[in-house]
């Protein structure tokens, strides 16, 4: 697993994890702090009190680690309706604010086209 990697394609710095919680069924935690770029990077050297905390995870989750924040009625909205669409909703938060929603689901594949002929 590489520790190492940039966040974002805009992100000026380059962030490694400091500490990483995997809680089955809920989600992950983890604290990035800032490090010097790799030389000839475009990202600019990294403050030394750069310290981030992302989560990715269900809603309670969240709610729990975040002292619970709650998404805003108009996302809660839109996570019902990714939902009820069959879409599997996770929530990221940076430093205990909900700032995405990742919405992911299965292709349906006809049933009479995995089956092969006798």
């Amino acid at each position: 697993m590489r520790t190492t990697q940039q966040i974002g394609p805009l992100s000026r710095f380059h962030y490694q994890a400091s500490s990483f919680d995997a809680v089955v069924g809920k989600g992950i935690a983890c604290e990035l702090v800032a490090i010097a770029a790799p030389a000839g990077s475009a990202a600019v050297p990294a403050p030394a009190f750069a310290r981030v905390r992302v989560l990715v995870g269900n809603e309670p989750f969240i709610a729990e680690r975040c002292d619970g924040a709650m998404l805003s009625p108009e996302y809660a909205a839109q996570r019902l309706v990714l939902e009820q669409e069959g879409h599997t909703v996770v929530l990221v938060a940076v430093d205990g604010v909900p700032t995405a929603m990742v919405a992911m689901a299965d292709e349906v594949r006809n049933s009479r086209d995995m089956l092969e002929p006798c």
